[in-house]
């Protein structure tokens, strides 16, 4: 896990071919079955995506992420919000950069980047990267058991 002070990345090498790690990622159904998260509906470019967690402890938290880049089968980009608008103000948002790669022997290279955290309140910026550096090891993860499981599409 590398940290600057604006953004976040996790890597990890999956023992797949691209595309089928590609079709987790872009599948919103394949996704939720590994981000833990029950999407309403499909990733496209300029469009709002959102749903419900699903994982434990978390569950019924809302999902909300607009797509900004689809390049397949290459990268996937969105930006999420932190914190919440029920103040009336709009919340604060970071984004989330999926960037695959061919490896040696059929496998494939994931490496997500999240940034945007200088934006976010002062109070909250250290907890919310920390939480999140945890979270994409763990979601990493989650994918690599996800795709090597076979039920990657």
């Amino acid at each position: 896990m590398a940290r600057q002070d604006d953004s976040i990345t996790a890597s990890i090498a999956i023992a797949a071919p691209i595309e089928r790690v590609w079709n987790a990622l872009i599948d919103h159904r394949l996704f939720g079955q590994w981000f833990r998260v029950d999407l309403e509906g499909p990733f496209a470019v300029g469009q709002q995506t959102v749903g419900a967690i699903t994982y434990p402890g978390h569950e019924g938290a809302p999902w909300r992420s607009v797509t900004e880049v689809i390049d397949e089968p290459r990268r996937l980009v969105f930006r999420w919000p932190h914190g919440d608008d029920e103040d009336g103000r709009e919340p604060d948002w970071t984004v989330v950069a999926f960037d695959l790669a061919p490896i040696r022997a059929g496998g494939t290279r994931v490496t997500v980047t999240e940034t945007g955290f200088a934006a976010l309140p002062e109070g909250s910026r250290e907890t919310t990267m920390r939480r999140n550096a945890e979270g994409w090891e763990i979601q990493t993860r989650n994918l690599r058991r996800h795709v090597e499981g076979g039920t990657g599409g």
